[in-house]
């Protein structure tokens, strides 16, 4: 951890749970960035440390000033009422994606989002935390298309996942869908300002290496020559995402809304191919044919433009800038998981910019 020296005292504070994930580390380095606020982020346990999963956040710019880590974890009762101290605002972002190998629902998905959610909202309420932000889900929005015949909003909830489906995507909806009525709920009941950011999947280029994550083994598998697991998907940027959290506490209009991020329509993967083999002929990007025309527009977001005056990266960045990045990070020895042998490389150029 570090002390807040001398000015930046006087900042207001930021908790941000989960700090090491994908996303919590692009809000971590953007709170850092705007020099206007100290960062609290809580993780698991501080000793990952040894294994590089918190460097990222060490190397950051304002770190050494403004960050502090603390240990929490969203299974222990009690474990954040001290790391919300003192907290201006609450950014949680800690949640289980998980949709394979699950064999109990509600003990792997279900409990750990309603229960964390719950813990930490209440925490912040018992602190004076004067807004929380969450990080739901187009899932806790939409469970299935045939939901509804036009495009789904802000107003919409998901009605079709059940606990009984064999989907593991659709449990993860459910668990999402559940967590956010779990935190509006305690809003309504104490009186604590609260906005939901409902991010589609969320890719871009990552601040952080991480070995595994269902976002970066998504670009690895198109990087790796394979088609990934997931298909043709509504897409949101890491750094839009990210955004929006930090006008959803700044915004005064923003408490009480929940503000969709995505794509209007689901992003082929052939297209991304198309887009990935053009930019880096060097790879062996599998070719996953024409792309189709996107015929649905699924998502027509009501608030966010209007309210927090937030417009999103045409996605084409964010596939191109994801894998650039990755593409870094593989040079300089990050594995992703993976030998680096599995990349097929047709001669020795690289990458060599990024924009966040």
């Amino acid at each position: 951890t570090c002390r807040f020296p001398g000015a930046e005292q006087q900042l207001p504070l930021v908790v941000v749970t989960g700090a090491s994930g994908y996303l919590a580390t692009e809000i971590v380095a953007q709170l850092l960035e705007s020099g206007k606020y100290r960062v609290r982020g809580t993780v698991r346990s501080l000793a990952l440390e040894r294994l590089q999963r918190m460097h990222p956040l060490r190397t950051l710019a304002g770190a050494n000033e403004r960050l502090e880590l603390v240990e929490a974890n969203l299974l222990e009762d009690g474990s954040y009422d001290d790391s919300v101290r003192d907290a201006t605002y609450v950014f949680h972002t800690a949640s289980p994606f998980v949709t394979e190998g699950i064999t109990d629902a509600k003990a792997q998905l279900i409990d750990p989002a309603v229960n964390g959610t719950s813990m930490v909202l209440r925490a912040a309420v018992r602190a004076g935390v004067q807004r929380a932000v969450i990080t739901s889900s187009v899932g806790a929005i939409m469970g299935s298309f045939k939901e509804k015949k036009g495009a789904f909003d802000e107003d919409d909830w998901n009605t079709s996942s059940t606990i009984n489906s064999d989907n593991g995507l659709d449990l993860y909806r459910l668990s999402k869908k559940l967590a956010e009525r779990a935190a509006w709920d305690i809003s309504r009941e104490s009186g604590l300002e609260l906005a939901a950011i409902n991010p589609s999947f969320i890719i871009g280029p990552p601040r952080m290496a991480r070995r595994a994550g269902e976002s970066l083994s998504y670009m690895r598998a198109f990087l790796e020559g394979r088609a990934p697991p997931r298909g043709d998907s509504p897409v949101a940027d890491i750094r839009d995402v990210a955004r929006a959290h930090i006008l959803a506490a700044e915004v005064p209009g923003a408490a009480g809304q929940r503000f969709l991020i995505s794509t209007p329509g689901a992003i082929r993967i052939a297209e991304i191919s198309r887009l990935l083999a053009e930019q880096f002929p060097n790879l062996d990007v599998k070719d996953l044919g024409e792309p189709e025309p996107v015929k649905r527009e699924i998502f027509r977001s009501k608030n966010t433009v209007r309210i927090l005056g937030l417009h999103l990266r045409p996605h084409q960045d964010s596939v191109l800038d994801m894998a650039t990045k990755m593409l870094q990070l593989l040079r300089s020895g990050v594995r992703f998981g993976c030998p680096p042998r599995q990349f097929r490389w047709r001669d020795d150029r690289c990458p060599s910019s990024v924009t966040h």
